[in-house]
C-alpha cells in the first residue's frame, strides 16, 4: 500500500503531487528537480500555441523555474510527448503575460481531465508576476 502512495507523499515534502496516473514509475519519466509551487487555482490562466496553429486554454496547476504543468479540463490536447510549443501564461489579475518556449514532456487524459506536462527552454527569469508563485532559491535542471 505505501509503495501506491509514494509519489504523492513525496509531494508533501514541497512538491505538488502529480497528476493521478503521472508514469512517475517509469525510465523514462524525469520529474523535475525542485521544488513546485502550486498556485491558487483560477489565478494563472495558461495558453498553448500548439501545431498548426491550435490554442488550448487551461490553468496553471503547478509550476517550478524549469517547468510547470497545466490542467486543460475536460479538453482533447492532441499533441505528442516532444513537441515544441509556446506556453503563454496570464495573471487574471492583471494585464501582464509570460510567454516560453517549452517541451511537452507527458500528457495524461485520465480521470476525465487532461494534464499536460511542460519543460521550458529557458529557465524563468526573475522579475515577472511569477515570482509569487516560484522558490526564489530553486535550481534548473
Amino acid at each position: 500500500m505505501a509503495g501506491l502512495l509514494d509519489p504523492f507523499l513525496r509531494g508533501l515534502g514541497g512538491q505538488s503531487a502529480p497528476p493521478p496516473s503521472t508514469p512517475a514509475s517509469t525510465a523514462s519519466y524525469k520529474p523535475r528537480r525542485e521544488n513546485r509551487q502550486t498556485p491558487p487555482l483560477s489565478v494563472v490562466q495558461a495558453e498553448i500555441d500548439g501545431p498548426e496553429d491550435t490554442l488550448y486554454s487551461g490553468q496553471l496547476w503547478d509550476i517550478s523555474r524549469s517547468g510547470a504543468s497545466i490542467s486543460l479540463g475536460r479538453k482533447a490536447f492532441n499533441v505528442l510527448k516532444g513537441t515544441e510549443i509556446q506556453l503563454r501564461l496570464r495573471s487574471r489579475h492583471g494585464p501582464e503575460a509570460v510567454t516560453m518556449a517549452s517541451t511537452v514532456r507527458w500528457v495524461d487524459t485520465n480521470h476525465g481531465a487532461t494534464f499536460v506536462g511542460l519543460h521550458f527552454a529557458k529557465a524563468i527569469e526573475p522579475g515577472s508576476f511569477l515570482d509569487t508563485f516560484l522558490d526564489a532559491d530553486c535550481e534548473t535542471i
